[in-house]
C-alpha cells in the first residue's frame, strides 16, 4: 500500500472519529461511498461489482443476551404476551439462552448475559428496533457487507 493511500486513509479515520462523537451509544458511522460487494467463493455471491451506499450508522457490537432481555421484559409488561400483533413469537426459546421461568419473567441461562442473543425471530427483531426508536433498523444485506469489509476491504 503506497503512502498516500494510508494518508486518505488516516483522513477519512480523522472524519469518522470527529462525527462518532456526535452520535455516542454503541455505534459507529459507515461512510458513503463504493465497496467492493460479492465473492467468487459462491456462486451465490456472484458477479463481483461495485456498489455504492450513502453513510450510515451500525451498532458495534452485536445485540446481547443482557440486551434483549430489557426489551422483552419491557415489552412483556406492556402487552401482557410475548408475540407481537400478529400473534407471531418473538423468541423461540429451544434456540435462545433467554428462558420463560414465569409469565413474564425472563432469565438468561448463567454465563451468556454478555453473549450476542440468539433464537431472535424476525417479529422479533421488529420489535426490538421499534423499541429502540429514533430510526433504529436492521442494515440491509450491502449495508452489513461494507461495514463487515472494513475500509480495507476485508472478505
Amino acid at each position: 500500500m503506497s503512502f498516500s493511500t494510508c494518508s486518505v486513509f488516516k483522513q477519512e479515520n480523522e472524519e469518522l472519529r470527529a462525527k462518532a462523537k456526535e452520535f455516542p451509544n454503541k455505534m459507529i458511522l459507515i461512510p458513503k461511498g463504493k465497496f467492493l460487494r460479492g465473492s467468487y467463493e459462491d456462486p451465490h455471491e456472484w458477479p463481483v461489482r461495485w456498489i455504492e451506499l450513502d453513510e450510515f450508522f451500525i451498532d458495534r457490537y452485536p445485540v446481547t443476551n443482557e440486551d434483549f432481555i430489557k426489551f422483552l421484559n419491557s415489552y412483556y409488561s406492556e402487552n401482557k404476551k410475548i408475540k407481537d400483533e400478529g400473534d407471531n413469537i418473538l423468541v423461540d426459546f429451544r434456540y435462545s439462552k433467554i428462558k420463560e421461568m414465569k409469565e413474564g419473567i425472563f432469565k438468561i441461562e448463567k454465563g451468556y448475559e454478555m453473549h450476542p442473543v440468539t433464537g431472535v425471530t424476525w417479529y422479533g427483531v421488529m420489535e426490538y428496533c421499534r423499541g429502540r426508536g429514533d430510526g433504529y433498523r436492521l442494515p440491509t444485506e450491502a449495508e452489513w457487507e461494507k461495514a463487515a469489509r472494513g475500509l480495507y476491504g476485508r472478505r
